[in-house]
Order: structure tokens, then C-alpha cells, then sequence
């Protein structure tokens, strides 16, 4: 018999279904719930390891900036919003890794919840004080900048861009606590 596993791909095995239906449930009463990291596409806020809360959010309260879990697939992401858009009823968040070069397209029924606390060995960070906010913020435009330009095939500016916005980039991780 085939053993459940749980990879950084997802997890795999008999037991999925009732896995994501467990997170989804959970979510949609109010509680949180935490997992560990698996890939450093958020280095260097959130590391290979750490371990994040996840708190339920109406899709329409999402903000860019905002660091959220989304389903892709088999895969749980956690990336940044770094826009949002509305086509009629249907709402769509573009996400993207602080350590990506490109962002993605969600739909808002994919979105499992919001990032609220990253625990790192040092401590926690608790993502919803004034200096996260405004650091994830400026941090969530940087990032919209780069990747509109990269989507747009102006990959020499954008490159050139992200030399010139690397002391502003550094000196808004200067906002976020290191831990």
C-alpha cells in the first residue's frame, strides 16, 4: 500500500482530497492554521523552513502588498499580491515571490487565506503592525514595477531598473524585522 507524503510539490497520495478540504474548512470558520515553508521564492522575508500562519480573509479585503496562500493546482503558494483585477463578478489577484522574476494569475476562489504571522527561529513577525504594512506595500510595487516591464519584453530596463531599485529594495527590508 502507497504512503501519503507531503513534498514541497503538495501532497501526494490517497489522502489529498480530504487534506485540502480539512485547510479549506478550517479557514472558512475563522481559525488559522500554520505549515512549514518548502521553497525560498519569498527569501529573504520568509525563508526555506519557516513556518507561517494562514488566517481567512474575504477576497475582497485583500490589499496589494498582502502576503496570501493560494491553490494552484495540487501546489499551496505563498506569494505577495501585487495587483488585483475584476472582470465583472470574477476577481483576480497577480502574485508574485519577493525572490521571482515573474508573476502569476489567480482567481479569487483560489485563494485559501492570508499570511498573518511568519515564525522564524529568532521569533515571529506579525504582518499586520504599521511598519510590515507599509514596508509589504512599498515592496509589493517594486515588485509590480519589475514585473510589468518583464511582461511587457522591456527586460533590459527592467534589469537596469532593478539595479537602480536595489538600495530603495534594501532599505525597505530595513522596515521588516529580520529575526
Amino acid at each position: 500500500m502507497k504512503k501519503d507524503t507531503f513534498t514541497a510539490r503538495g501532497l501526494v497520495g490517497r489522502n489529498q482530497i480530504i487534506l485540502e478540504e480539512m485547510w479549506q474548512e478550517a479557514c472558512r470558520t475563522g481559525n488559522s492554521l500554520s505549515f512549514r515553508i518548502a521553497s525560498g521564492s519569498m527569501r529573504p522575508l520568509i525563508e526555506s523552513g519557516n513556518v507561517v500562519a494562514v488566517s481567512r480573509i474575504d477576497p475582497s479585503r485583500v490589499r496589494i502588498g498582502d502576503i496570501v496562500a493560494v491553490q494552484d493546482g495540487r501546489n499551496v503558494i505563498v506569494h505577495r499580491v501585487i495587483g488585483k483585477s475584476r472582470a465583472g463578478q470574477h476577481l483576480s489577484f497577480r502574485h508574485m515571490g519577493d525572490a521571482g522574476r515573474s508573476s502569476k494569475e489567480v482567481q479569487a476562489e483560489n485563494l485559501i487565506g492570508l499570511v498573518t504571522v511568519i515564525k522564524k527561529e529568532g521569533g515571529e513577525i506579525h504582518l499586520d503592525s504599521p511598519r510590515q504594512v507599509t514596508g509589504n506595500r512599498v515592496l509589493a510595487w517594486r515588485l509590480r514595477l519589475v514585473d510589468t516591464l518583464n511582461r511587457r519584453h522591456y527586460r533590459p530596463v527592467g534589469r537596469y531598473l532593478r539595479m537602480l531599485l536595489r538600495p530603495i529594495w534594501r532599505l525597505c527590508l530595513n522596515f521588516l524585522p529580520s529575526h
